[in-house]
């Protein structure tokens, strides 16, 4: 390099940066390379947990208001969850979270989720109280994401992964 930056600095400069853009993809690589086998790592281990009757909770973001979907028996089931006066979760909700592993997990502010389920509702006419649609899981989660980023409502996704532990500790 230092001979080729006496004779050529242009030349002497791209095949630094090349090198040097070569090393930062690489480090990229390993770490995502690490990460997948972190989260494999976790996903043995709760499944070890399971089969010794261990009881380990996955972390999941502390947030007070999500709506959540997944697939059932041909239908879709859609619904929210907000924190009640007490500080705790409907029991109702707590059936439903094994699933949540197949579906999607957003959180949002209570009033953005409201008008989300009417907008569900509307656009797969539902009628009443019910909260199951005859439609794909895909189907469902690409309407929430498009109407919440349509309607540019602020909004966590939750890590896909920590729905696959969450499925796997509360089997």
């Amino acid at each position: 390099m230092r001979v080729l930056a006496d004779f050529d600095h242009v030349l002497s400069y791209h095949i630094f940066r090349h090198y040097q853009q070569s090393l930062v993809l690489d480090q990229e690589r390993y770490l995502i390379e690490v990460q997948e086998l972190r989260q494999k790592i976790e996903l043995g281990e709760a499944l070890l947990a399971q089969v010794e009757g261990r009881k380990v909770e996955p972390v999941l973001l502390h947030h007070d208001y999500l709506a959540y979907g997944y697939q059932c028996n041909n239908k879709c089931k859609f619904g929210n969850s907000f924190v009640n006066s007490n500080g705790s979760r409907p029991k109702s909700h707590k059936t439903s979270v094994p699933d949540l592993a197949i579906g999607y997990l957003i959180y949002a502010s209570k009033e953005d989720l409201r008008k989300l389920n009417k907008a569900i509702k509307t656009r797969f006419k539902v009628k009443g109280r019910v909260e199951h649609v005859s439609c794909t899981i895909e189907e469902l989660t690409s309407f929430v994401y498009d109407y919440m980023d349509l309607m540019k409502c602020p909004y966590i996704k939750e890590n896909i992964h920590q729905l696959k532990l969450l499925n796997i500790f509360l089997k």
